[in-house]
């Protein structure tokens, strides 16, 4: 009897964790297609580019903050990044696409500390 309990209990967490398993897959995927790079949303300095109140957009804005590519940034991509910010801030950056501007705040985002301003190297 104990045997056949063990199987049955083992049988359910095999089932469940195949369920969270294809769940977490499903959400990636749907992650994956959110940043549709045909549509970039307005910018606005001080929000987050994806909906935070949603799984996906927290997983996607996860994503951009920790991509690699961000180590290959050079000083002077990031130097461009926070002038672009300033400016825009300031309104001087009227030539500026949506585009050019979220990729400046996740270069920014991404590298300096938002509470100490110190580039962080992680």
């Amino acid at each position: 009897m104990f045997g056949r309990i063990l199987r049955s209990q083992t049988a359910r967490v095999a089932t469940a964790t195949t369920v969270a398993a294809s769940t977490a897959i499903a959400a990636a995927a749907r992650c994956e297609a959110a940043p549709d790079k045909g549509s970039v949303p307005t910018f606005t300095l001080g929000r987050n580019r994806y909906d935070q109140s949603s799984f996906t957009g927290r997983l996607a804005h996860f994503r951009e903050m920790t991509d690699p590519k961000t180590l290959l940034t050079t000083q002077a991509e990031l130097v461009e990044a926070q002038a672009l910010l300033a400016a825009y801030e300031k309104g001087d950056a009227k030539n500026a696409s949506d585009a050019e501007l979220w990729e400046a705040k996740r270069i920014v985002s991404a590298i300096i500390h938002p509470t100490t301003g110190e580039q962080m190297f992680i």
